[in-house]
């Protein structure tokens, strides 16, 4: 497997993260790729790691990818978090993309899980979203 270009892929993402109508609300402090150590401006939506696989069962190189957004709030506990997730998943539950150089982009939002703050304060939430991309 060659290794895909996604960056359209997370540029699309996060450009529908920024422009969405709930964007203040679930980000007020930012989507961010590269979270500074000493970040401070909660909540925040985080973009994480990407898992990728090929698929090549149509005879053009396809790819599905599962990419990680963490949530990062510090108030209003684990209901915070499931109020964030629930702004973000309409905007990238069952979408289609356009991006450059794949003909298909298609995303599915499949989990959420939370956490209790390990230091008591800092609610964490982990989203995993599926993506399906062809070229």
């Amino acid at each position: 497997m060659s290794a895909p270009d996604l960056g359209g892929v997370q540029a699309a993402i996060y450009a529908a993260l920024t422009t969405a109508n709930a964007a203040s609300e679930f980000a007020a402090g930012g989507i961010l790729d590269d979270v500074p150590e000493d970040y401070a401006e909660f909540p925040y939506v985080e973009i994480g790691e990407w898992v990728v696989n090929q698929e090549d069962a149509s005879n053009s190189d396809g790819y599905s990818a599962v990419l990680t957004l963490r949530i990062w709030t510090r108030k209003g506990g684990q209901k915070a978090v499931h109020d964030i997730f629930n702004a973000l998943k309409p905007v990238l539950h069952a979408q289609s993309f356009s991006v450059p150089g794949f003909s298909t982009c298609i995303t599915q939002v499949r989990s959420l899980i939370t956490f209790k703050p390990a230091d008591g304060v800092t609610y964490p939430g982990t989203v995993r979203v599926e993506i399906i991309a062809a070229e």
